[in-house]
């Protein structure tokens, strides 16, 4: 599968940006490398503001998608991108969903987990053909990757669904990974109906 356009879910928080931003520069240039435009969650703080700034610097083309109550409480665009308005959290995934061929989560809170476990929860529910992944600097979506194995174990999440996360620690990796990541189009209900 060809990617084309990546959707980089990121933390908006500045203090954990220094520990970051090699992986980050290392991600855009990959995106670079492959021509790609980015779509991340428009704000102008932490590792999400950034990716934007890389990629602009090397030229990438940048969408922006950010919900109006952000610059109503005073939260900053990155200039030059393009910007898509939308009302809602719930939509402003909807709409970087479906301008994305791909999804890369890097480090970051409850926001990114959030983003990274409803692209997950879409794909299970085959309302989402899109690969997705982590990228798993210094290991910090180890402990995240344990829980889905735990889960698959105890018989929460099926096989076939819990190797939906591709993970790597070097993006070219993750890319690769992704490319050839196979998701499943079509629902699977047998075995959920209540008898």
């Amino acid at each position: 599968m060809i990617l084309k356009t990546i959707c980089v879910l990121a933390g908006s928080s500045p203090s954990a940006l220094q520990h970051y931003r090699h992986a980050v520069d290392e991600l855009v240039d990959v995106l670079v490398q492959g021509q790609c435009v980015l779509v991340f969650g428009g704000v102008d703080l932490g590792m999400m503001g950034y990716v934007a700034h890389c990629a602009l610097h090397r030229k990438l083309h940048v969408i922006g998608v950010m919900p109006r109550f952000f610059l109503e409480a005073g939260l900053n665009l990155v200039p030059g991108i393009e910007v898509v308005m939308v009302d809602t959290m719930a939509q402003r995934l909807e709409e970087m969903c479906r301008r994305s061929d791909g999804f890369i989560a890097l480090p970051g809170g409850y926001g990114t987990l959030e983003e990274l476990f409803s692209i997950l929860s879409m794909q299970q529910l085959g309302k989402l053909a899109k690969p997705c992944g982590v990228l798993n600097v210094g290991g910090f979506f180890d402990p995240l990757r344990e829980q889905v194995r735990r889960a698959e174990a105890a018989g929460f999440v099926r096989s076939e669904h819990a190797c939906l996360l591709a993970a790597a620690s070097c993006p070219r990796l993750l890319m690769d990974e992704l490319s050839s990541l196979e998701v499943p189009s079509l629902v699977k209900w047998e075995g959920l109906r209540r008898e």
